[in-house]
């Protein structure tokens, strides 16, 4: 019984829609119908400017991803509950249940259960991905955030080598995945034929392989 309490109090602490609350207050629209159509920082920060999207990151990252797990080893919980809450907290923030199971990417969550778990190395490798190479050197992150979390199960299991957060990120890969394919439920007949759709969303977050494309297509 306390068992199903944590893990769904995980769930609904994950789903709180900090995205979509701040742009709805600074811009009185929806994430979830304007910029890149989700909840997450980088939408924000597309949609409310940098300010709003560092406070919704810091916030999906520090008290949806690693305050929890915090709170489960203060409680000395074991690590599979612990690992069990922060999959919760990503799968709630990428299936809100506050937004009918529309929502973010789950990426900053997921940053922050590296801090929880003092993951430092994967999360160097992780931010080297994603911020240097990605970033700076392609100005795309979509792929490095998929080749990252691809990642993770290898150099948790070098850097850390626990069972336990090897599968923690071996599936926490597939909900990444299964998210970037479903996207927030859109269609995915309406710019390619679905296979196309469906593999550019797994490679680059889109539904278009040119990211100049994608955003002239969402007047961005």
């Amino acid at each position: 019984m306390i068992l199903f309490i944590i893990a769904i109090s995980a769930y609904f602490l994950g789903g709180i829609p900090t995205g979509y609350l701040l742009v709805k207050y600074t811009k009185n629209v929806s994430p979830l119908k304007s910029g890149y159509k989700n909840t997450g920082a980088s939408n924000v920060s597309k949609i409310s400017g940098q300010l709003p999207g560092l406070f919704v990151g810091t916030f999906d990252c520090l008290i949806k991803g690693t305050l929890p797990i915090i709170i489960c080893k203060i409680l000395e919980q074991p690590t599979y509950l612990q690992a069990i809450v922060g999959i919760l907290c990503v799968i709630g923030h990428n299936w809100s249940p506050y937004l009918k199971t529309s929502g973010g990417r789950g990426v900053a969550t997921s940053i922050g259960i590296l801090i929880a778990f003092q993951m430092w190395g994967s999360l160097i490798v992780f931010t080297i991905l994603i911020a240097v190479v990605g970033r700076l050197f392609f100005k795309d992150t979509a792929f490095w955030v998929l080749l990252s979390f691809i990642t993770l199960p290898f150099t948790a299991h070098q850097f850390d080598n626990k069972t336990s957060l090897t599968l923690t990120w071996t599936f926490l890969l597939l909900v990444i995945i299964l998210k970037r394919i479903t996207a927030n439920w859109e269609n995915p007949r309406i710019h390619n034929k679905i296979q196309v759709t469906l593999i550019n969303r797994l490679l680059f977050d889109r539904d278009m392989k040119s990211k100049r494309n994608w955003n002239h297509k969402l007047n961005l």
